[in-house]
């Protein structure tokens, strides 16, 4: 994701920008990542049977929500077991996505997805939840070995509840704010710490001088080409894809009156329409 996002060339930049040609970083938003298979084990606690496990409107309720402290050990356990289960983090571990960034500790908060509306406790017993709501970020000073650790002091608990700002760039604080509850997701918010930029001609190899604003270090072993015209076509493609795979599923709701099955059923049913006219058969032309 992070290689294919390019600014173009505007009024503020005199050549296209990769998003790691500045100083500090933040990636946040839905990125509708869920828990894997092995949170049924929470699920077998109260949902009962295997066949009433999807229909229990108590299903996800092992899941406790609240706020750490020093003495609730047994939830803190918990979140370190669902932060485990956290398919983003196993996807991070493997160097697939988001390479370069960190984030605070996710154990400061229960999965955020697919909460009931109108309610500050609860999930949805048909969804999966998850940590679909997240904050990363990245700064000039990290230094990568690897992918950037977070800041999650599993072993640690004292260090996971008030953190020291050290100077390095971190997550002050990482929470979500269960009382909104006109969403399905809780929202999060995060307070960073971004350390001042300190050229050092010293350091030649960061490319630092005092009249430059230190970048942040490229994580990926090939960056995007900068050439206008390839920066153009990389671009281009990843637009006319996202148009052509938008138009289709948004045509196949309205088709099917918002069911997606009834939708390719009636695009199935127009495509044959339209191949035996084209092709003159019956009842169109030759019997």
């Amino acid at each position: 994701m992070l290689t294919s996002l390019i600014f173009p060339r505007t009024s503020a930049l005199t050549a296209p920008s990769r998003v790691f040609e500045t100083s500090h970083c933040i990636v946040l938003g839905d990125l509708n990542y869920r828990l894997n298979e092995k949170v049924k084990t929470l699920e077998k606690r109260v949902a009962g049977s295997d066949k009433q496990q999807e229909k229990n409107s108590h299903r996800w309720d092992a899941i406790v929500e609240g706020k750490l402290s020093s003495t609730n050990t047994q939830l803190f356990e918990q979140r370190k077991m669902l932060v485990e289960m956290d398919t983003l983090a196993e996807q991070r571990a493997r160097n697939k996505t988001m390479l370069g960034l960190r984030e605070g500790a996710l154990t400061s908060f229960a999965p955020t997805y697919k909460r009931l509306m109108g309610k500050v406790e609860g999930y949805h017993p048909k969804r999966r939840p998850g940590y679909t709501d997240r904050i990363l970020f990245a700064s000039h000073d990290d230094h990568l070995s690897g992918t950037a650790s977070d800041e999650r002091h599993d072993d640690d608990r004292s260090n996971l509840l008030g953190k020291r700002v050290d100077g390095r760039t971190k997550a002050l604080s990482y929470a979500s704010t269960p009382e909104m509850t006109i969403s399905d997701h809780k929202p999060v918010y995060s307070l960073i710490h971004f350390p001042a930029p300190r050229p050092d001609r010293s350091e030649p190899s960061m490319g630092l001088t005092p009249l430059q604003t230190p970048s942040l270090p490229f994580p990926y072993a090939v960056a995007p080409a900068s050439d206008p015209l390839m920066l153009a076509l990389y671009n281009g493609v990843g637009r006319t894809a996202d148009k052509v795979v938008g138009i289709a599923w948004y045509s196949t709701l309205i088709l099917g009156g918002g069911k997606e099955v009834a939708g390719v059923a009636v695009e199935a049913v127009l495509l044959s329409v339209l191949l035996f006219w084209w092709c003159g058969v019956w009842p169109f032309g030759r019997s």
